[in-house]
C-alpha cells in the first residue's frame, strides 16, 4: 500500500492498437496488462494510497495537448510507483471517450508525419531532358550497377524504348539530388512491358479501353534511402517523430519504424490519375513490397504467377480511382496526405 500521495504512472491495455486495427485492440483489451501505453501519455493517480480493487479517480492527457480526460477505474495491480489497471474495467463511456481521443490526436500526428515526406523533400514530374537524364542516371546505377538487371554502356544512363512514352516522376532531397522515381507507361497506342512478359490481358476481356489503361514502372530509390523490404509493413507507431535534416530522416528510414518514400511516389500517382482520369494500372513487382502497400491500405491485385524479370516479380493490377475508396474505409489519414496539395500539371 502506499503511504502517501505522490506521482504515480498508470498502466492499461495499449490503445495505440486500436489505431491499427479494431481487431487487435479488441484482442488486447482482453488480454490483460499490456505496458506501452506509457510512451505516448501518463495518468497521475489523485488519492492517498492506493491497494489492489481500489477504485481510483485519476486523468490521462497526451504530450503537448492541453486536454485532460478524468476518470474512475479499479486498481489491479500497485508496485512502486506503478499502477495497473485493466482497460476494461473503465467504464464505457470513458472507454469511448478515450479511444476517441487518442484515435483524434494520432491522426493529427499522423498526418503531420506523412507531410514530413513532403516538406523535406520535392515530388515533381520529370518534364525536361535534364530532370529525365537524371532520373535515368539513378536508374542506371540501381538497375545496371547495383542489381546488374540491365547491361552496362559508356552514357551512364538506363534507358529504354518506353521512356518517351511515359510520363516520370521524381523525388529531390534538399540539395536538390534525385533520390526516387517511376515511371507511368500509356497503353492507347503502344503495348506494355507487362503485356510483353507476362500472360496478361490489360483490357480484361474488354472491360476496359486502352486509353485509360497505364503501366507503373521502373520504381527505384537510392540506397541510402531504401528501406528492407522486410521492414516496410507501414505501421509508424512512432507518429511523433520529427526530423530537421534529411541525415535525420534517412537514420530514421533505416529503422523498423521509419516513413516511407514509396508511399509518397505513390501519392504521386494516385494523384496524377486522378487529374488525368487514367484510373487502371498495372505494376510488376516483388510479392513481399506488393503486401506491405496492401497492408498500407493500397487495394492490389494480384493478376498472375511470379516470373524471373528483374528478379522473381508478380504482376498486380490497381484501380487508382477506386484507391481513395478502399483507403476511406482502412487509412483515412492516408487518404488525406493523398488528396492533399494537388499540384501536379492538369
Amino acid at each position: 500500500m502506499m503511504e502517501r500521495s505522490k506521482r504515480v504512472k498508470l498502466f492499461f491495455c495499449s490503445l495505440r492498437s486500436r489505431l491499427l486495427s479494431n481487431c487487435q485492440a479488441s484482442a488486447k483489451e482482453e488480454s490483460g496488462f499490456i505496458r506501452n501505453i506509457s510512451e505516448k501519455g501518463m495518468c497521475i493517480s489523485t488519492v492517498f494510497s492506493l491497494s489492489k480493487d481500489d477504485v481510483i479517480s485519476t486523468y490521462f492527457r497526451l504530450p503537448s495537448v492541453d486536454h485532460t480526460f478524468f476518470f474512475k477505474a479499479k486498481v489491479a495491480w500497485v508496485k512502486n510507483d506503478e499502477v495497473g489497471l485493466r482497460f476494461q474495467d473503465i467504464n464505457e463511456e470513458d472507454r469511448n471517450r478515450i479511444r476517441e481521443y487518442i484515435e483524434s490526436y494520432n491522426n493529427t500526428n499522423m498526418f503531420k508525419y506523412y507531410q514530413q515526406l513532403q516538406d523535406l523533400f520535392a515530388y515533381c514530374e520529370a518534364d525536361t531532358e535534364e530532370k529525365k537524364k537524371e532520373v535515368y542516371r539513378l536508374r542506371y546505377l540501381i538497375y545496371t550497377k547495383e542489381h546488374t538487371w540491365e547491361p552496362p554502356n559508356e552514357t551512364g544512363l538506363e534507358i529504354d524504348e518506353y521512356d518517351a512514352k511515359s510520363t516520370i516522376f521524381m523525388v529531390k532531397d534538399r540539395n536538390d539530388v534525385t533520390i526516387a522515381s517511376t515511371r507511368l507507361i500509356p497503353a492507347d497506342k503502344y503495348k506494355l512491358p507487362l503485356e510483353t512478359h507476362f500472360d496478361v490481358d490489360v483490357l480484361r476481356n474488354g472491360k476496359y479501353k486502352r486509353e485509360n489503361v497505364m503501366e507503373i514502372s521502373r520504381f527505384c530509390i537510392a540506397r541510402e534511402y531504401r528501406r528492407r523490404v522486410d521492414d516496410l509493413q507501414y505501421k509508424e507507431n512512432n507518429t511523433e517523430a520529427k526530423f530537421s535534416t534529411e541525415k535525420e530522416l534517412k537514420d530514421n528510414f533505416a529503422g523498423a519504424r521509419s516513413p516511407n518514400l514509396l508511399i509518397g511516389l505513390w501519392r504521386i500517382l494516385y494523384q496524377y490519375a486522378i487529374i488525368q482520369k487514367k484510373q487502371y494500372s498495372y505494376l510488376v513487382t516483388e510479392s513481399r513490397l506488393a503486401n506491405s502497400l496492401i497492408n498500407a491500405g493500397l487495394n492490389l491485385e494480384k493478376i498472375g504467377e511470379p516470373r524471373n524479370y528483374h528478379g522473381m516479380r508478380t504482376p498486380y493490377f490497381i484501380n487508382l480511382a477506386e484507391t481513395g475508396k478502399v483507403l476511406e474505409a482502412v487509412n483515412p489519414v492516408l487518404l488525406q496526405w493523398f488528396n492533399s496539395g494537388m499540384k501536379l500539371k492538369e
